[in-house]
């Protein structure tokens, strides 16, 4: 044993007992033989060594699987709580809800030491998640090979340059501007390299969700599976650049489909709306369980039959219930929207 949670007690032979009749450990040293002052146990991928002693700070330690807890003779806890292996999408709690980048100072410090700032700040009951996100400094961003839990991520680009890779898709690329990558569940990534402008759009279900790093786990692999399925959704690099613009559901507007829609089927439909020849300012109405427009450059005028007129800034969004009547006004020409739609 190279080390272990040390838990002091007041009777070692009592808890000897209970942990190995109780909660399936095994004695691995005892120590001195004549009267026992240490006791070292393993059990459950966990080490653990019983010192005696007068002082006792009690330790609750959890166990990931199914059982009953067991208190020691010094008030320490051995519990078992099986985790879940599921994914907790809450039930949605929609609202109408507008950010604005000039107005909102409320940015917190994140992993791998990014800046965060909430685009939907009540998230919906939790059941998703927007965030800006600002990643200080140029050059390598200290991040490590890691995979979400979730029913759906996605990240696009609103400044500067950003280096990333992914499992089973080859080597390491850079997006830009306009770029966005689907990320199904469980893919393993890593960001690598960043612009000192660089900023990101990130949005999923849920709000809530796992990250596990991923140990000696290398990137890229030696495989390229571009078209592999990760629990039913395929990995999508939308290049901007490299995308004609098609027609949008108003007339005067063109709109870049991410192909995320074909990737996730159906599940979520991402779109990049700029205006055309005389863009129309006739009325939508919302369908579906989320919607999310961000100004990723330039600006427009926003009307919902709820909350009235607001300008729309890069970096401002506005999410919308369903059965929200919305319409756009005044958009400059170099006005980039990205619309998140989930139906």
């Amino acid at each position: 044993m190279t080390g272990a949670v040390v838990v002091n007690t007041t009777d070692i032979a009592a808890d000897i007992a209970a942990l190995r009749e109780r909660a399936g450990f095994r004695l691995d040293r005892i120590m001195p033989a004549d009267d026992p002052a240490l006791a070292d146990m393993s059990g459950h991928g966990l080490a653990l060594s019983l010192r005696r002693s007068e002082e006792v700070q009690p330790v609750t330690i959890e166990i990931d699987a199914a059982g009953r807890d067991v208190v020691l003779a010094g008030g320490s806890t051995i519990r078992f709580e099986p985790r879940p292996r599921g994914i907790d999408v809450p039930a949605n709690v929609p609202e109408l809800v507008v950010t604005h980048a000039s107005q909102d100072d409320a940015w917190v410090s994140g992993r791998a030491g990014m800046r965060y700032r909430e685009l939907l700040p009540g998230r919906w009951g939790g059941r998703f998640i927007a965030s800006h996100i600002h990643v200080p400094g140029t050059g390598p961003i200290p991040d490590y090979v890691h995979y979400h839990r979730t029913r759906f991520q996605l990240i696009a680009v609103k400044s500067g340059e950003v280096e990333v890779v992914y499992e089973d898709q080859g080597e390491p690329f850079v997006m830009r501007p306009g770029d966005c990558v689907l990320q199904p569940p469980e893919i393993r990534h890593r960001v690598l390299h960043g612009s000192n402008d660089l900023e990101v759009v990130e949005v999923g279900c849920p709000a809530e969700h796992e990250t596990l790093v991923e140990h000696g786990f290398g990137l890229p692999t030696a495989a390229v599976e571009p078209d592999r399925d990760f629990s039913g959704q395929r990995f999508v690099r939308h290049t901007a650049a490299e995308t004609p613009a098609g027609t949008w559901r108003l007339p005067g507007w063109t709109a870049r489909d991410s192909a995320i829609a074909a990737a996730t089927g159906g599940l979520v439909t991402v779109l990049f709306v700029q205006p055309a020849d005389s863009p129309s300012a006739e009325w939508s109405w919302v369908e579906g369980e989320f919607e999310l427009l961000v100004a990723m450059h330039g600006s427009v005028m926003l009307e919902t039959e709820s909350g009235g007129a607001t300008r729309l800034d890069p970096g401002d969004s506005a999410a919308l219930p369903a059965g929200e009547g919305h319409r756009l006004l005044g958009p400059s020409d170099d006005l980039e929207l990205m619309e998140v739609h989930v139906p």
